[in-house]
């Protein structure tokens, strides 16, 4: 979301015909960058299954590491997985397209 300004930049004035046209140079730098920064929350997504996790408890900094696979993927697919996916959607369309 942070490189989504970027595109307001892609529409020109071509002055000698008086119209609007498409800078493409950089459209495919905005393109680039956006899609190397959403591998990259993809990477955090894949990662969030496999990093332990601490167990909230009453004595700050008392929890204890929960290092259990399903454990883990439960809490993340009950917290905030659906919200990564959302973000990481429009990345995801390019495989469905292909």
């Amino acid at each position: 979301m942070a490189l989504d300004p970027l595109f307001f930049y892609i529409p020109i004035i071509d002055g000698k015909n008086n119209c609007l046209k498409l800078d493409s140079n950089l459209e495919i730098i905005a393109c680039i960058l956006r899609t190397i920064t959403e591998l990259f929350y993809l990477l955090h997504i894949i990662l969030q299954f496999c990093i332990g996790i601490v167990s909230p408890s009453r004595v700050l900094g008392r929890g204890e590491l929960i290092t259990d696979q399903i454990a883990i993927a439960r809490r993340y697919l009950l917290s905030y997985f659906v919200v990564d996916v959302l973000v990481v959607l429009p990345f995801l369309r390019y495989f469905v397209i292909l």
